[in-house]
């Protein structure tokens, strides 16, 4: 019979039920809507993980989701490419903030090289994401802002493979070569802890 459950009951439930990411996702599936989206990522990160951060410093730590959502970072971090806590939440997506935040354009060093990566990881990434609207609504707002990101997205590239060393060009200390970890959190790879 014709159930028509809400997102906002759906996402009671999954609550409810202390469902994990994946979990969550089937419900969605099976009620054939899409999930209401912007922290649902967020609300499954362990309470803890800002201390894991902070004492990684001054060492800079992210979290990102594998759209790349920054969900949270430390001191280093924040300082490394420009003042984040300045950026809206809404606007921390670090694909995003890459071809359409000017500072971020300033401080890396080799952007093409660094662009042709990151589109390639997006497209690879979104593969098993085609009919989420998140993941679509962010390359529909990155082909209208970037002509770059466009060019880039035409050419069908795809990698899984990880950018060994990663060069910035900070303000303060000069020009850095930093090698990135990356460790998938939860049994879900629901985020990823980087660190350089």
């Amino acid at each position: 019979r014709d159930i028509n459950a809400s997102a906002q009951v759906l996402e009671a439930v999954a609550r409810t039920l202390r469902m994990d990411h994946q979990e969550r996702q089937h419900l969605f599936r099976l009620a054939g809507i899409a999930p209401l989206a912007p922290d649902a990522e967020c609300a499954m990160l362990p309470t803890h993980l800002q201390e894991v951060l902070d004492q990684l410093d001054p060492f800079p730590a992210l979290v990102s989701t594998p759209r790349f959502d920054l969900l949270a970072y430390n001191r280093a971090y924040n300082y490394l490419v420009d003042d984040v806590d300045h950026i809206l939440p809404e606007e921390r997506n670090l694909i995003w903030l890459f071809f359409t935040h000017p500072a971020w354009i300033e401080v890396c060093d080799g952007w093409d090289a660094a662009g042709n990566y990151l589109v390639a990881q997006l497209r690879a990434r979104m593969a098993t994401h085609l009919d989420d609207p998140m993941w679509t609504e962010l390359v529909d707002r990155l082909l209208a802002a970037s002509p770059e990101f466009a060019q880039r997205w035409e050419r069908h590239d795809v990698t899984a493979a990880a950018m060994a060393v990663k060069r910035f060009r900070n303000q303060l200390v000069g020009e850095l070569h930093l090698n990135a970890t990356k460790l998938w959190l939860g049994r879900t790879g629901v985020a990823q802890l980087t660190t350089y």
